[in-house]
Parts: structure tokens; C-alpha cells; sequence
């Protein structure tokens, strides 16, 4: 599976890979804050899954080391 399509699998509607985006951009160091209404943040859950799905398919690995 693609990363794209593993961001997809927790982006709730069209805006919702906004939301999946933004938390992958936390999970690597850069947190862009609150998204502006009417997007929402992942929750707790999507965000945990979403982390552990990427770190199973080798995603932070693949990352360069700063």
C-alpha cells in the first residue's frame, strides 16, 4: 500500500486528508497547529492508528536523519 492511500484511509470526506496531512507533518516534527474551521484534527485514535500504520509500512525510516 502507498503512503497516500494508507493518509487516505483516515481522511473522513474530501477535506478530510487535510487533516491526515497535517497530523503526518506533527509525527515528523513540524506542528502546523489547530487547522482553521471547518477542519478538524484527527482524533486521538486516527492519529495513534495513522502513526503505527506509517511506522509498520517504514515511513519514518525512510525520512533523512537531521
Amino acid at each position: 500500500m502507498e503512503i497516500s492511500a494508507i493518509r487516505a484511509k483516515y481522511a473522513a470526506g474530501p477535506v478530510g486528508v487535510f487533516a491526515a496531512s497535517r497530523a503526518m507533518m506533527s509525527m515528523i516534527g513540524f506542528d502546523l497547529g489547530p487547522p482553521r474551521l471547518p477542519l478538524v484534527q484527527l482524533s486521538t485514535v486516527n492519529y495513534t492508528a495513522l502513526q503505527q500504520e506509517l511506522s509498520d509500512y517504514g515511513f519514518f525510516d525512510m525520512l533523512p536523519k537531521l
